[in-house]
Parts: C-alpha cells; sequence; structure tokens
C-alpha cells in the first residue's frame, strides 16, 4: 500500500534509483506506443478516406431551416427531398419538395439519378428516416445536404404549415 509522507511518497522512498529509472523508461515507453500506434491508426483512416467525396451536413432547427428555404427559393441548384410515404407526402409536404420514399425498393436508384452536384434539404416525419437517407446519400458521392433535424413533426411544431 502507498501511503503519503510529507515531501514523498513512501514506496518511492524505499525504490533503488535504478528500479526508478527502470520505472520512469516502461512509463515513458508504453506512453509513446501508444501514441504512435493511435496516429499510424488515424493515418490509415485519412488515407481510406482520402480519395472518397466528404459530404457535409447541416443539422437545421426549423427556424434554421425556414431561413435556408426562404434564401434558395429561386436556386436551381438546391433540391428540397421529402423522403416519406406517397401517402405522407400527399398529406402534408413543404414547398417545392420532390418526394422519394427511403423505404421504396427503388431508392438507392432514384438517389443515384439526381444530380450530386446540387445541394438537397432532406427531411422526413421525425428525422430518423432521412438520417437514414443521408448515409445513403454520403455513400452515392454527394456534397452539400441540410438536414431538418426534427422533420416534419418539428416544422409544424414550430408553427409553421405544409403545402397540400
Amino acid at each position: 500500500m502507498i501511503t503519503f509522507s510529507r515531501t514523498e511518497w513512501s514506496r518511492e522512498k524505499n525504490m533503488s534509483k535504478p528500479k526508478k529509472n527502470m520505472m520512469i523508461w516502461i512509463s515513458l515507453t508504453i506512453a509513446a506506443v501508444a501514441l504512435l500506434v493511435t496516429g499510424l491508426w488515424e493515418a490509415r483512416g485519412v488515407e481510406a478516406r482520402a480519395g472518397e467525396p466528404q459530404m457535409k451536413v447541416s443539422e437545421l432547427s426549423p427556424a434554421q431551416a425556414r431561413q435556408v428555404l426562404r434564401e434558395h427559393a429561386q436556386d436551381a441548384n438546391f433540391v428540397v427531398l421529402d423522403v416519406r410515404t406517397p401517402g405522407e407526402y400527399a398529406a402534408g409536404h413543404l414547398n417545392q419538395a420532390q418526394n422519394i420514399d427511403v423505404s421504396a425498393p427503388d431508392f438507392a436508384d432514384r438517389l443515384n439519378a439526381l444530380d450530386k452536384t446540387k445541394s438537397y434539404f432532406v427531411y422526413c416525419r421525425s428525422g430518423n428516416r432521412s438520417r437514414h437517407a443521408l448515409r445513403e446519400m454520403g455513400a452515392a458521392g454527394f456534397g452539400q445536404v441540410y438536414h431538418l433535424s426534427n422533420g416534419v413533426r418539428g416544422w409544424q411544431s414550430a408553427g409553421y404549415a405544409l403545402e397540400q
């Protein structure tokens, strides 16, 4: 057991100088190996991702989303994607939204047919299905995506209306 004395650890007092030096070297070696392994692991991860396009996702609150939609209302390179079912879409959707059902068997094909150079605004009912769509979009090589974090539920809770 280690006990504390006035100026030093009692175990350290009884340890010989060569033994102290060896303990220091062992500690430093373990720390250096840990840093080296971590650094190599990080470097390999960067190399593996170096050739892959990186998708930028902006998570938006309903108020932020409303502002982004207003700013891009006339932008031909900005696409609003509703990834809910056609029935949910028909019951109400955001202005100028295109419907691509994330649960449909042809979702990946429809996604790959989109222009990956455009910016996309993606939403669903609660944010769960749209997060799945974001993963697919990232894998497909999309660049800039805006995400309505809490989906239509959050949009309506903030007092904003949907279009029929």
